[in-house]
């Protein structure tokens, strides 16, 4: 056991590891070189600055209750390894904090993403029973996942889910929500954020309301399943705020026919505040027009895009024109 109750710095080129044994942090521990857990362990009651690399093969990192873990290099949490969380765990400048398969962290203080550079990537499970703050990235690759019963809000950056985001509320102020994965709880979507269905073209699968106050991206390529994105809102009742908005960007390679029809967005109730929502499709030849209307299948209802047939808009609901061939 290696205790340490005053300064230990580790310098460039230099490395300590904990190999079957345990490092016990209570003073201040900076690492400019290499700092490694292999089968041991390393506990932080004081301040624990990682600059470089700390990683964590088959052992535990723990950072207590009331101090601070700062990382502006990379936490490396390995196959079998755990990370807990209790403090504060800050991810400084382009620092990144790596949660690899069969591994796993649990976080029941602050994990803060702080900086628009910083990553958060798990293909393992990240248990949140507390705070994760997010300016940056956040990737949740398959078969990853972020669950628990803590707070997930986002001010800025990313988040792609494609594996399981599983928090009571989701709640995206600004940037972008994407991914082809599937999120259990209910989504606040803000004025300066936006959602996103697929990586690439996909669906996005949200068993949880949603509150529209931000814009829905919708990319199109072709009828074929693969060649457009798809919302699928079943759990919960989908809300849109004064200031939505509905996008569609048709793939300047695709020339829509008449006739055609797509689904954007499918839910279990009917939608509120449709009516509320602005829309903008980019990509439309000047000579055609669409419709976005709500309809009901089999107790189902959907969003549908509609490019019709010359002669035919008597035959549908009310008719939205093209606004804007610039794509957002």
């Amino acid at each position: 056991m290696l205790n340490n109750s005053g300064a230990l710095n580790i310098e460039l080129g230099g490395r300590l590891i904990s190999h079957s044994g345990g490092i016990d942090n209570a003073g201040s521990l900076v690492n400019d070189g290499g700092l490694r857990t292999y089968k041991g362990t390393i506990s932080n009651t004081g301040t624990l600055t990682n600059n470089y690399a700390l990683t964590n093969s088959y052992g535990s990192l723990t950072n207590h209750t009331g101090v601070t873990l700062t990382n502006q290099g990379n936490v490396d949490n390995q196959a079998l390894g755990s990370l807990v969380n209790s403090g504060t765990f800050n991810i400084e400048s382009t620092g990144g904090v790596y949660n690899r398969s069969a591994a796993s962290i649990e976080n029941s203080g602050t994990l803060n993403n702080q900086t628009y550079s910083g990553t958060v990537y798990t293909e393992g499970m990240l248990t949140n029973e507390g705070t994760l703050d997010n300016v940056a990235t956040v990737e949740i690759d398959t078969p990853g996942s972020i669950e628990g019963a803590g707070s997930f809000t986002q001010t800025s950056g990313a988040p792609k889910v494609n594996g399981l985001l599983q928090q009571p509320v989701i709640d995206i102020q600004g940037g972008d929500l994407l991914g082809e994965g599937t999120i259990l709880g209910s989504i606040i979507l803000g004025s300066a954020a936006k959602l996103n269905p697929g990586f690439g073209f996909g669906k996005l699968t949200v068993d949880g309301g949603i509150v529209f106050n931000g814009s829905l991206l919708v990319d199109i390529a072709g009828i074929a399943a693969d060649n457009y994105d798809l919302l699928d809102a079943y759990g919960g009742e989908v809300n849109f705020g004064a200031g939505s908005l509905i996008a569609i960007n048709l793939d300047s390679l695709f020339a829509p026919e008449g006739g055609m029809a797509w689904d954007l967005l499918l839910s279990d109730n009917p939608f509120l505040g449709l009516n509320n929502a602005k829309y903008q499709v980019n990509g439309l030849n000047s000579s055609m027009d669409y419709m976005i209307r709500e309809v009901e299948r089999g107790g189902h209802h959907a969003l549908e895009f509609t490019v019709p047939e010359p002669g035919s808009l008597a035959l549908f609901g009310q008719m939205m024109r093209r606004r804007s061939s610039q794509a957002i």
